[in-house]
């Protein structure tokens, strides 16, 4: 059986994080560990976390930092500590559903899989389930379209247009985390990373059933990119995604060199560049007609 480490990144987490704390005890299948970062929190979250640990049967590590780390140092943080074959994210004010590791643990006894996005149901600061038009009807993460089949491979192709789901609904094999260690970036989403890396791998898959309870309420986000963004901006971001993903595989190594190539021709304003890659099979292959005839437009304009 596959050991799984649940990480748990908190940070001024009072009103939700003991709910969150339950729904990881009452798992069908309990977690190999559950590691928490309590990143310098000003309330009474680690009061809770110690209160709790006292009467857990779950086998807990409680680290506490000193300073502020972050959002991105924190979830890193914590994935260094952990021991088991398999690390699954967690936020500290969701709810899992009971089934959510025993799912999970099946999930990944394939070798064939080395990241999983699982499903998510939104809810709101009272835990009521809500529908978002962000979500594409049932299927349950920022996908394209619908899901043919219950577990669905994600490629690096599809993955480098959009992150299809958020941390909490993730999971990755060591081998991942590790890499992710080695050469993830900063400025850029952990799970995104972590979640490319896996689809370079050849190894990244969509479970097509909640298995999360994704709370929204005003002090948390989505992950959102900035509405000022430019089209250099968002190349920029996927040169960094492939530097993270560029050592996983001979094709992330592929994604880099291009998405590097590309982000210079655009900030230098190389048109002919930009056209001479235009029928290369990797430039169609990552990006779409819009988006090439985009980039021809923004290095001819001055």
């Amino acid at each position: 059986m596959l050991k799984i480490s649940v990480v748990l990144a908190a940070f001024n987490g009072e009103k939700y994080i003991k709910e969150q704390l339950d729904s990881i005890e009452n798992q069908s299948l309990p977690p190999f560990e559950l590691i928490i970062i309590d990143d310098d929190s000003s309330d009474a979250t680690r009061d809770i976390i110690e209160e709790y640990i006292g009467s857990s049967k779950l086998n807990i590590r409680f680290f506490k930092n000193e300073q502020n780390l972050g959002f991105f140092e924190n979830f890193k943080k914590g994935l260094s500590l952990a021991e088991g074959d398999v690390c699954a994210l967690c936020d500290q004010d969701d709810i899992w559903q009971p089934d959510k590791l025993k799912k999970l643990e099946e999930i990944f006894a394939d070798s064939f899989v080395y990241g999983c996005a699982a499903g998510f149901r939104f809810i709101d600061e009272n835990g009521v389930c809500f529908e978002n038009e962000m979500l594409k009807g049932k299927t349950f993460a920022f996908l394209d379209r619908a899901p043919k089949t219950e577990l669905t491979k994600i490629t690096l192709e599809q993955i480098s247009h959009r992150n299809i789901a958020p941390g909490c609904a993730c999971a990755y094999k060591k081998a991942v985390v590790d890499r992710f260690l080695a050469s993830g970036v900063p400025d850029l989403p952990h799970d995104y990373q972590l979640s490319a890396i896996a689809a370079a791998l050849d190894g990244f898959y969509f479970y097509n059933k909640p298995l999360t309870r994704y709370r929204i309420h005003g002090k948390n986000t989505l992950g959102l990119k900035p509405l000022d963004q430019t089209r250099l901006d968002v190349a920029r971001e996927k040169e960094k995604l492939g530097e993270a993903v560029s050592g996983a595989s001979a094709k992330g190594k592929e994604y880099y060199d291009l998405s590097k190539k590309r982000a210079e021709y655009l900030k230098n304003k190389k048109p002919f560049k930009i056209i001479k890659m235009f029928f290369l099979k990797p430039y169609r292959r990552y990006y779409t007609l819009k988006e090439r005839l985009g980039d021809v437009v923004y290095a001819i304009g001055r």
